[in-house]
């Protein structure tokens, strides 16, 4: 049986409200209608972008439209495919239906609209939007969560994760186990249903 690698933290009284608001993000609702009541500076067809962490590559993005706001620092992005590396090997997908990229600084990323990340692992994350902060390295949201490993489904609301989903903290969390589970005692098997 392959280790597993996926790890999920409750963080109910340990961390208290502090997690998130820790996080510096915020709903990207604000940033479409901010990005809705100005004109790009530029349109870009087919568009990609590689952003670097020292000589590892960090992730790669493909969209098929961006629109540049050179005077904000930031571009907004259609159906953005983003690839993120770890030791220069891909470790995770991240696919949704808009976002934006900051320009200056940091270059975080924000994604929005039927977020879907998959892990090489086979971990799969669904969301309504999230955050990756690149000083971090972390992906963070307040949106509902669900993450489907074999046999294990998590739901939650508000969450952090490392960009290869071997790290996960779901704040109020449910989590359902199927499979093959031992009788009490230690005798025999059975099925959960």
């Amino acid at each position: 049986m392959k280790p597993f690698r996926f790890l999920v933290f409750v963080a109910a009284i340990v961390l208290g409200g502090g997690f998130l608001a820790s996080c510096r993000s915020s709903h990207p609702a604000g940033r479409v209608e901010k990005a809705a009541a100005v004109s790009p500076d530029q349109v870009i067809r087919n568009f990609s972008i590689d952003s670097f962490a020292g000589k590892e590559k960090d992730w790669h993005l493909e969209s098929p439209r961006a629109d540049i706001f050179e005077s904000e620092n930031r571009i907004r992005i259609q159906k953005p495919s983003i690839r993120f590396f770890e030791n220069s090997e891909p470790s995770s997908s991240l696919e949704a239906g808009a976002g934006e990229i900051q320009t200056s600084g940091a270059r975080d990323l924000w994604a929005w609209d039927q977020v879907v990340m998959t892990s090489t692992d086979g971990a799969r994350l669904t969301s309504e939007w999230l955050h990756y902060i690149s000083e971090k390295e972390r992906i963070v949201s307040t949106a509902p969560v669900t993450i489907v490993r074999p046999g294990t489904t998590i739901q939650g609301v508000g969450w952090e994760a490392t960009p290869d989903l071997s790290e996960v903290l779901v704040r109020q969390q449910r989590v359902e186990i199927v499979g093959e589970t031992p009788l009490a005692g230690g005798k025999g098997g059975g099925k959960d249903k």
